[in-house]
C-alpha cells in the first residue's frame, strides 16, 4: 500500500509517500517547487523507487 500526502507553502512544499509490503516499510520525502502542482508526480516517483526494492510475497 502506498499513501502520499503533501504540504504546500508559498514557494513550493513537500510531499511524503509511505509504503509497506511483506519485507519492508519505507518513506520518500520530496521537496516541491511551485511547478510541481500535480500530486501524482511525487507518487509516480515513489512507485519507481519502490519497484526494484519489493520482494514478491
Amino acid at each position: 500500500m502506498l499513501t502520499c500526502g503533501r504540504a504546500a507553502f508559498e514557494d513550493g512544499g513537500v510531499s511524503v509517500c509511505t509504503w509497506a509490503d511483506g519485507s519492508m516499510w519505507a518513506s520518500l520525502t520530496e521537496v516541491l517547487d511551485g511547478a510541481t502542482a500535480d500530486p501524482d508526480v511525487p507518487a509516480g516517483r515513489a512507485r519507481e523507487f519502490r519497484r526494484p526494492a519489493e520482494v514478491p510475497a
